[in-house]
């Protein structure tokens, strides 16, 4: 408050002196609620009764240069260069002093990568901001022939930017690679992720896709999609599709007829179909996520097709040919799956039960089949089709 000193002499004379204001403030100032879930840090500071000052520094010594701001509450903005710890150190009027950190991670690039687990890998956005999205689908498994392999089809490559707040959970699915023929006869599982099984005798089975999900597990909620490529079958020269592209490569078989079909955005890829006898003898189409498989019957040497690559939606499976003459005829790898980015040119795509909304459309977005260049997982680097397993990563751009 205020007070008035009083003085008087011998002589009964007196006098008022100056006033004299005396602030009694027992609290310390305080640094409340700090935003660093962006590169400027949002950050509260308050003092019961008035603030002098605050600075942010990178030690916790206490700074000798202070930023004036006054009132009993203050909100004051500061744009972070680099990810560090940071110290906040405020003032009041009566000079004492407080300090408290905070650790930042969205000053800078950020870079998470996802190689093949054959399981979901979770990841919740640290930052709000922009985020690229990228990721490549699985080759397929190649078929067999004398000890000679035949090709699979390559795994295609999607990308797109997204603006996400904090704490948001992705789920991102990284394809596995389709399992080779071999001299064992039996039929071989697709890969993870959507990739469909070969044939009985010595067809590569499908590549699954790689994806990444937002907000909920679920095939529902998949904002981008690269495709796998198709399995290879036991026949010279029949190769599997690649995966990727608004629409997967067909496999390649005897007769561009018989071919099991890549997939669509609106359709699995139609089974390889080869009619004998005026009977149909096929393989399994693609749907939604999983790739066909491949006439599986057991114990016929005939069944020689590969497995659909997994995608948006999956690749056709190839058939097989019930004689022992001509054997070759129905035989066809895999199709490819498809890829897919989720914008609002796209977004009529989705089946009935889409999980996104427009606030999760994709921009800068591209889809690209493995027959064609694209990057490599190897920053900077580039290549045609995506061999072996999947992959996906994601970039924070603050």
């Amino acid at each position: 408050g205020t007070y008035y000193l009083w003085v008087k002499d011998t002589a009964g004379n007196n006098a008022i002196s100056e006033t004299i204001t005396i602030i009694l403030d027992a609290a310390a100032p305080a640094v409340g609620d700090i935003d660093a879930y962006t590169k400027n840090a949002v950050i509260a500071l308050s003092d019961d009764k008035n603030l002098a000052g605050y600075a942010v520094t990178t030690t916790s010594t206490t700074p000798t240069s202070w930023t004036a701001v006054s009132g009993k509450t203050a909100s004051v903005t500061y744009s972070t260069s680099a990810n560090n710890t940071y110290y906040v150190h405020v003032k009041d009027a009566a000079g004492k002093t407080s300090s408290k950190s905070f650790i930042m991670v969205c000053a800078a690039v950020t870079t998470t990568s996802f190689d093949y687990t054959g399981a979901v890998q979770n990841y919740a956005t640290p930052c709000r901001g922009s985020y690229t999205l990228q990721v490549w689908g699985a080759e397929g498994g190649h078929g067999y022939n004398n000890a000679a392999t035949y090709a699979a089809g390559k795994g295609g490559y999607s990308t797109g930017t997204i603006n996400l707040s904090e704490n948001t959970n992705l789920y991102i699915y990284v394809g596995g690679q389709g399992v080779a023929g071999s001299t064992t006869s039996s039929i071989k599982t697709g890969g993870f992720n959507g990739g469909g099984n070969s044939g009985y005798y010595r067809g590569g089975s499908g590549g699954g896709a790689t994806d990444i999900r937002i907000g909920t597990d679920d095939t529902l909620a998949r904002v981008i999609v690269a495709g796998g490529g198709g399995g290879g079958a036991y026949y010279s020269n029949y190769y599997g599709g690649a995966g990727g592209g608004t629409v997967g490569v067909d496999g390649t078989g005897y007769n561009t007829k018989y071919n099991s079909k890549g997939g669509s955005q609106t359709a699995g890829g139609a089974a390889g179909n080869y009619i004998s006898n005026n009977s149909s003898i096929t393989g399994t189409a693609g749907s939604f996520a999983v790739g066909g498989a491949a006439n599986t019957t057991t114990s016929v040497k005939y069944s020689r097709s590969g497995g659909g690559g997994g995608g948006w939606y999956g690749g056709g499976g190839g058939a097989y040919r019930n004689s022992s003459r001509n054997y070759n005829y129905g035989v066809s790898g895999g199709g490819g799956g498809s890829g897919y980015v989720y914008t609002s040119s796209t977004a009529s795509n989705y089946p009935t039960g889409c999980k996104l909304t427009s606030s999760h459309y994709l921009t800068n977005a591209s889809t690209t089949a493995g027959s064609s260049s694209f990057p490599s997982t190897a920053i900077g680097d580039t290549e045609t089709g995506h061999s072996g397993n999947g992959y996906a990563r994601i970039v924070y751009n603050p």
